[in-house]
């Protein structure tokens, strides 16, 4: 199924750990709205593909990844995601920062470029933007400036 021009419903379904993911109709709702409104908008200006590495979750594949029982990945509601060039990486993360209608957002800064990633959850009703970068298990808040932050 597809959710958006450059995103299939399975794409967001893949648990490495064996766990099979079945989306209710909520579930598929949220995740067209995460494609919609945050991965595809990313796609179409860097023109780059995304590589979806935790979407829906099940309770079990959750656990094992050590997400929060409040999880938002546990609706749809919440992607982690990467891309091949990790400079191209955080100018998407700055670029959502500034333009995409996020609830949260956090970019996982890795000793292995390979291995950084954004999490992104969906903006609810009346939330602020917070946008957080964990550095090798330190997490600091970022305001809006983020050019003065990291210079991009």
């Amino acid at each position: 199924m597809r959710l958006s021009k450059n995103f299939q419903l399975s794409e967001f379904l893949k648990s490495s750990h064996g766990f099979l993911i079945t989306p209710s109709d909520y579930d598929i709702e949220n995740l067209k709205r995460i494609c919609t409104e945050i991965l595809q908008p990313l796609r179409d200006e860097f023109e780059v593909p995304i590589k979806i590495t935790s979407g829906l979750r099940s309770i079990g594949s959750n656990a094992v990844v050590g997400g929060k029982e409040s999880s938002l990945h546990l609706e749809g509601k919440a992607v982690d995601f990467k891309v091949k060039d990790p400079y191209t990486l955080i100018k998407m993360y700055d670029f959502a920062c500034r333009h995409l209608p996020y609830n949260k957002i956090c970019y996982y800064n890795r000793d292995v470029p390979a291995n950084r990633f954004i999490h992104v959850d969906l903006l609810k009703e009346n939330n602020k933007h917070y946008a957080f970068i964990c550095e090798y298990g330190q997490w600091y808040f970022v305001d809006f400036w983020l050019k003065q932050a990291f210079g991009v």
